[in-house]
């Protein structure tokens, strides 16, 4: 995983653009240069509001050229709420990049990495924002793309235009129907790789959303041997990695099982993640406690 080893900094950025999504979701266009240039795919920034905490959001699009960052939001609260109603022109007080982003590369026993042949992303929800930043990256590097995203209904599928116009093959998932596949993305990532014609080393899965999902997608990955990273969510304080309020359940090795000797421990999702190799999560059907 890709760690921003850079000094903590706080920036100040404008608000040029808001756009709603849907009735739960925005899009801010925000001008942040420095970030802009420091950020990687996973990683997130910490937004100042007036309801006491910081809120962690992650980067969905970065233009180092034009020094914009674009995160979507998705209403859940008083914080997050009034992060959606900013009005344009406003300066937003962040602190990032921040955190562990997703790796662009499989690694061998040696730790020795090489890009992928194709990359698998899976996303439920709003888990899609992060993953569309790292399409971006792998388009660019000539990485083949299949973009997964599972929502609950025809209507709550967001950004169709942007992801099919990112990846190479995008597939849209709705238990209701109405989409391109019908189930959940777990369903979805299990149809393609049954259809991919490559060597399990070949592929890299990467995935955000809720916890059912991902370990859904891990546990698949495990069991045909393919490279998993997973970007979790989990309640922030401090964003840097000093309060611990967002451990997460960890094997110390990503052997993806507990042995006698691979205990468990507990990493900090905001600085150690939010990615972390999924091989490595103690799941809750593995006894995980989150």
């Amino acid at each position: 995983m890709c760690q921003d080893n850079k000094p903590l900094l706080r920036h100040q950025g404008k608000l040029l653009r808001n756009e709603c999504l849907s009735d739960s979701t925005n899009l801010l266009t925000i001008k942040a240069p420095e970030p802009a240039r420091a950020a990687r795919p996973g990683q997130f920034v910490q937004l100042k509001t007036s309801h006491y905490l910081r809120r962690p959001i992650g980067l969905m699009s970065v233009d180092r050229e034009q020094g914009l960052i674009q995160l979507g939001i998705r209403r859940v609260g008083p914080g997050s709420n009034e992060l959606c109603d900013l009005e344009p022109g406003i300066i937003v007080d962040l602190v990032g990049p921040l955190g562990t982003g997703f790796d662009l590369g499989l690694f061998d026993e040696d730790a020795c990495a090489t890009a992928p042949a194709h990359l698998v992303t899976v996303g439920g929800g709003t888990g899609l924002f992060p993953l569309i930043y790292l399409l971006e990256e792998a388009a660019g590097q000539g990485i083949t793309t299949t973009a997964i995203a599972g929502f609950r209904s025809q209507t709550e599928a967001i950004l169709q235009e942007r992801m099919r116009a990112t990846a190479k093959q995008c597939i849209f998932a709705s238990d209701t129907g109405g989409l391109d596949f019908t189930g959940h993305a777990g369903e979805a990532l299990t149809s393609v790789l049954d259809t991919l014609s490559l060597r399990p080393e070949q592929i890299l899965v990467c995935t955000c959303g809720p916890v059912a999902l991902l370990e859904n997608i891990a546990l698949q990955c495990l069991e045909r041997k393919i490279q998993c990273q997973v970007s979790l969510e989990a309640r922030m304080a401090c964003g840097i990695g000093v309060c611990v309020s967002c451990s997460i359940p960890v094997y110390r090795r990503d052997s993806g099982t507990k042995t006698a000797d691979n205990e468990t421990t507990y990493e900090r999702c905001c600085y150690d993640g939010p990615v972390f190799p999924a091989a490595r999560i103690v799941w809750p059907s593995q006894g995980g406690i989150w």
